[in-house]
């Protein structure tokens, strides 16, 4: 594991890349109790094993979290716990600090359902306090979208998406030139900022290019291809913003994980989760859409409008599964053809150089 300990206890906060460190096992949740400082955890509560218990339980996989999912829901679970609002006593702090245990458990997996995780959780912890409460579900659902939303800002980053395009314009160079990503068409006509910044990278990666058409040399698409060079052209239009809505999201996010319980007069709203959510879903689906549009696939993504937290979870995840396929699927075919160009300059290159040497050869001949 590379990343450092992740601190949960009361008082603590927990930011949406620890999050994702702990779905991924590449950090592990640590209890801090409130007379440790230092960190660190302590004894186990009870001497119960409830990552071993959980894991034992048989379970439908059709109605599981992911490994991962299920390590980031018991550790914002554990944190929620922990600050002694939802639950008071030291009852809580002790299930706090076992399912800290549990989040570090390799390959477990709870139930999606309130109530499914919290029977399962009940099954194992002798003299558990957990409840099928609104926290509890709100918990599991805000776990869930801030990994999901941590993804997607990886996966939309200026390092992999604007290069993954650039492979989509050098295939298609024939009909489009470098102008359509000029500092003009940008930096002065349009300067958004994240529309900048895709241009810019695109202006690098094709820098150099000899399979982008110059001007004099361009030709008009025509049918299927007509729609990859709008969608290839038109790229840091549509990248930048969608961009930029995921990166505001995972922002808002963040401060969400860290109020995943109210107090005693009011419950918890979550619109500001799910306008955030929105936001960041339109972005993906839009760059699902171009990206599927720039390989001439008919395959787009439709989230349609989920109006709870569960139910933008799902669409989330769907939506990032489809960016996932269709980044992975222009990438190959932009990758195929860039080696299928270099194999014919290198038949072409190996040709020349046999009839060089061929010229050679009949000239030392005739020379005799």
């Amino acid at each position: 594991m590379a990343g450092g300990p992740v601190l949960i206890g009361k008082s603590r906060r927990i930011t949406l890349d620890e999050l994702s460190s702990l779905s991924r096992s590449e950090s592990r949740a640590e209890f801090q109790s409130s007379d440790d400082e230092a960190g660190g955890g302590g004894d186990d509560a009870a001497g119960l094993d409830v990552g071993a218990g959980l894991a034992g339980l048989s379970l439908d996989d059709a109605q599981l979290l992911s490994p991962g999912a299920t390590r980031a829901a018991l550790a914002l679970l554990a944190l929620t716990l922990s600050q002694g609002r939802v639950v008071r006593g030291d009852c809580a702090q002790a299930l706090a600090e076992k399912l800290v245990d549990a989040a570090n458990a390799d390959g477990m997996r709870l139930p999606v359902d309130s109530p499914g995780l919290v029977s399962a959780v009940n099954s194992v912890v002798e003299g558990s306090v957990l409840e099928d409460k609104p926290y509890v579900s709100r918990a599991v659902s805000l776990a869930r979208l801030g990994v999901l939303l941590a993804q997607a800002r990886s996966l939309s980053a200026k390092s992999v998406c604007d290069p993954i395009s650039a492979l989509s314009a050098e295939r298609l160079g024939q009909y489009l030139t470098l102008d359509a990503f000029s500092t003009t068409n940008y930096d002065e006509l349009r300067p958004h900022r994240g529309c900048v910044e895709s241009a810019s990278v695109l202006r690098t990666c094709l820098a150099g290019s000899t399979m982008v058409a110059s001007s004099k040399t361009l030709k008009q698409p025509e049918g299927s291809d007509a729609t990859c060079v709008k969608y290839a052209k038109s790229a840091p239009q549509y990248h930048g913003p969608a961009r930029e809505a995921i990166a505001s999201a995972c922002k808002t996010m963040e401060l969400e994980l860290n109020c995943s319980e109210g107090g005693d007069a009011a419950e918890l709203d979550d619109s500001i989760a799910l306008l955030a959510c929105a936001s960041a879903l339109g972005g993906i689906t839009t760059l699902v859409n171009g990206s599927s549009s720039r390989i001439g696939s008919d395959s787009k993504c439709d989230a349609g409008s989920p109006s709870t937290l569960a139910a933008m979870a799902n669409a989330l995840e769907s939506a990032v599964e489809q960016l996932k396929a269709a980044l992975e699927s222009e990438a190959k075919l932009g990758c195929d053809y860039v080696v299928s160009e270099l194999s014919k300059r290198e038949a072409e290159l190996k040709a020349k150089e046999a009839e060089k040497a061929k010229r050679t050869a009949e000239r030392a001949g005739s020379g005799n």
